[in-house]
């Protein structure tokens, strides 16, 4: 009876998975009986992402449209760090190591220092600042979609679009 199942995570050993819904809800889900273990509630809108901590399998990280990112502890099912920001919370991704969650609002990358409250923009995504291999021949630069950092902790990829869906589907399939 779940609306709008949105995003996923698997927890640290994989028994369960936190869920993002569109009733702006967060479920973890027991991966062997599908029961919802916990309800997590708090989100103004809908969190667009989850991610499981990768150690901890009592923490989990939320982020939703209204630009609201939160840490939960599961077990109580409260929020223990919360941060606000201006615009959609795309992607996250937690440091392997550190308490440090990345976070995709729109065109930036943030890195959120969440048991210190402190934020930085590390990257805006504009065409000046870019260093591609191909140029685009878009007039609006691409739009940040993901971010994951690498199991070492040391790199963090983060995805984007290639433009218009009309440039990869000819008129005849769209």
């Amino acid at each position: 009876n779940t609306k709008s199942t949105i995003s996923i995570s698997f927890n640290a050993d994989g028994s369960a998975f936190a869920s993002s819904h569109g009733d702006h809800t967060i479920k973890i889900i027991d991966s062997e009986t599908f029961a919802v273990l916990h309800t997590l509630v708090g989100h103004p809108r809908t969190p667009w992402s989850v991610k499981c901590h990768p150690t901890d399998l009592n923490c989990v990280a939320s982020g939703c449209l209204a630009g609201n990112v939160r840490i939960w502890d599961i077990g109580r099912e409260q929020t223990i760090h919360l941060i606000v920001v201006e615009n959609a919370i795309i992607s996250m991704s937690f440091h392997p190591f550190e308490n440090l969650l990345a976070l995709v609002v729109v065109n930036q990358c943030m890195f959120w220092k969440y048991e210190k409250d402190e934020k930085a923009i590390v990257n805006k995504c504009d065409a000046a600042s870019q260093n591609r291999s191909v140029e685009s021949t878009e007039r609006n630069p691409p739009v940040m979609r993901c971010v994951m950092f690498t199991r070492d902790g040391k790199y963090i990829v983060i995805g984007e679009t290639n433009g218009p869906v009309k440039n990869f589907v000819s008129s005849a399939d769209s």
